[in-house]
């Protein structure tokens, strides 16, 4: 499963439609798309959902991370210079050709490992094994059918959960057994999810209760140290960029908040969903404008501080006041429907 061989088969078909189209699905696997993602959820489907899945999307990028560190093993292009790197304009040229596994259940030779560790140490991206855009597929997306079991979204989640996987094998980013251990971590933390978050009715009570908080209680001091700190200790491992788990951080902060207020529910019709996402898109574009004029004035452009401050802010305010404003509009309801469900 560390042969080249699927790479070089699937490159044969190449062609620049193609290959931005396999660039568009693995964008979404990216953190980025993912986080839009489930801002979309936050604002136009159900607070809830959305914020659990921000919480299943951290604990799978640091897992998948601490395991690319410590397993440290190439990707196709790093050991095979057939294999071309689409969409990496910054990868270096590797000096091997078809140095691949020569087996189906073959390991790549330990001194062409030992080489590539150095070449490659200091290249952008993080190591190929395992796949994160796999297991954040398998994680995400599977969440979603779960959630909502409709055939459209059976159908639209079940092409994502194969397709990003396979863009990354047409991009010469992953080896088969990449793609299979990301399927299996994400399939691992789904269950895991499933069983002791979503079907717990505790968590979920005391997660999305409506009901106000005391900032200095016990429970903010939980909610604090269970959610909002993990993701920073994100920033702890080199290959975890500081753009995304800033942006994390500002979507539990601005959570934490609403949640001290109490957890809104949705208006159910398809209008407010529609005015709730045109209104998050106004206020994420004033927010992130705002910033920018900011950090211009105080001359920082640049400056990976000010980016991620400017992150944990404008993702805060976001979801904060973003929700509060959007009680005030009418668009969301801090008073129970006859028929609502907190963990719904």
């Amino acid at each position: 499963m560390f042969e080249t061989f699927i790479q070089l088969k699937l490159q044969e078909w190449f062609h620049p439609a193609l290959d931005q189209f396999f660039l568009a699905l693995t964008w979404l696997g990216y953190e980025r798309g993912m986080e839009i993602i489930i801002v979309f959820l936050i604002f136009g489907i159900d607070i809830r959902k959305g914020f659990l899945l921000t919480q299943l999307f951290i604990w799978n990028a640091a897992l998948v991370e601490v395991l690319k560190k410590i397993i440290a093993y190439p990707r196709p292009f790093m050991v095979d210079n057939r294999v071309i790197p689409i969409g990496i304009k910054d990868a270096p040229y590797s000096p091997f050709t078809n140095e691949g596994a020569k087996s189906f259940f073959g390991l790549i030779n330990s001194d062409v490992v030992d080489q590539v560790r150095k070449l490659f140490a200091n290249f952008s991206q993080s190591w190929g094994m395992p796949s994160g855009h796999t297991s954040e597929s398998m994680e995400i997306f599977g969440a979603l059918i779960y959630f909502y079991r409709k055939y459209w979204v059976y159908f639209v989640c079940g092409f994502l959960i194969i397709f990003i996987p396979l863009s990354r094998l047409y991009l010469g980013m992953h080896f088969l057994a990449d793609v299979v251990v990301g399927y299996l971590i994400g399939i691992m933390l789904l269950v895991l999810f499933i069983k002791f978050v979503v079907n717990n009715s505790t968590i979920s009570s005391w997660l999305f209760s409506p009901d106000r908080k005391a900032v200095f209680s016990k429970e903010s001091l939980i909610f604090m140290v269970f959610i909002v700190l993990p993701p920073a200790g994100g920033l702890l491992i080199s290959k975890v960029t500081a753009d995304q788990l800033t942006a994390v951080i500002g979507l539990n902060l601005g959570f934490f908040f609403v949640w001290l207020r109490g957890v809104p529910f949705y208006v159910p019709s398809m209008k407010y969903s529609l005015a709730r996402l045109a209104f998050a898109a106004f206020w994420m574009f004033v927010l992130s404008q705002s910033s920018d004029i900011a950090i211009q004035l105080l001359g920082a452009e640049g400056s990976t501080l000010a980016t991620a401050v400017k992150n944990i802010i404008v993702y805060g305010l976001l979801v904060f006041v973003g929700m509060e404003l959007m009680i005030k509009l009418n668009f969301l309801t801090r008073e129970q429907p006859p028929t609502a469900q907190i963990s719904s």
